[in-house]
């Protein structure tokens, strides 16, 4: 039986040498193709080398016909971020299978995290209690309602040995970006009078373009369920980079 594997094998090998280059690189091609997308439709790692860019949105400071409670006063350092979590460079691998087919690349839509920094201070004489944080998007006409991640990992690229950082100020390439501050932790809390407090959250958002602009509501929410949408939108300048969890 030995013979006749090494024989049929042999035949193969002797007829493989005469199919044209082009078909073969066209195999190859094809392949790689599969792969890529059996990457892309199980959002495995496909590492994106490009760091998450400024979210071209619509911020709505609070929703129509809403009376703004008396309490909270908040601003939102802007400019917010977005990142798809298949990462940068699976999009852009999304968007031209999206061309190919003849659509269009602004039709490509998938999971992404929202990024956002808050300050926020008890302007009243009593003690706040900060029941939640939540935001909201507009899809298609649609208002959705997010909820806040419990952390700034990204799992679906590096499976949770990774989080956002930000970018050290000055720094050079070899320097590990600085943790966030999160705000979640102070859910729950009470905020006493003129109290501050400054963080980030990590809203997760399905289906949508990173690309395209998006109107978007962020809101403190109070023990009795008052939203506190935000004051004032403050320009600060800075960078979202990855950074190893524990770094």
């Amino acid at each position: 039986m030995g013979g006749v594997v090494f024989s049929a094998g042999t035949a193969i090998a002797n007829k493989m040498r005469h199919i044209p280059l082009d078909w073969v690189v066209l195999v190859v091609v094809f392949v790689l193709g599969v792969v890529l997308l059996l990457l892309l439709n199980r959002r495995q790692a496909v590492v994106a080398a490009a760091p998450p860019v400024a979210a071209n949105v619509d911020l709505e400071q609070k929703p129509a016909r809403t009376m703004q409670p008396v309490g909270l006063y908040i601003e939102l350092y802007s400019p917010i971020f977005i990142a798809p979590k298949v990462g940068d460079f699976a999009f852009r691998l999304l968007q031209g299978k999206f061309v190919a087919s003849g659509k269009n690349a602004d039709e490509a839509t998938t999971d992404c995290d929202l990024l956002v920094e808050l300050y926020i201070v008890n302007k009243t004489t009593k003690t706040i209690y900060i029941r939640d944080f939540a935001a909201w998007i507009e899809i298609a006409g649609a208002w959705h309602r997010l909820l806040p991640d419990e952390n700034f990992d990204l799992d679906d690229l590096w499976s949770g040995s990774v989080e956002y950082g930000l970018e050290v100020k000055g720094g050079d390439s070899s320097d590990e970006p600085i943790a966030l501050t999160p705000l979640l932790s102070r859910r729950g809390t009470q905020l006493q009078p003129k109290e501050p407090m400054e963080g980030w959250l990590k809203f997760s958002v399905k289906d949508i373009n990173p690309n395209l602009k998006y109107p978007i509501r962020i809101a403190v929410i109070d023990s009795v369920g008052n939203e506190h949408h935000i004051d004032k939108e403050v320009p600060k300048e800075r960078h979202i980079a990855y950074r190893r969890i524990g770094g």
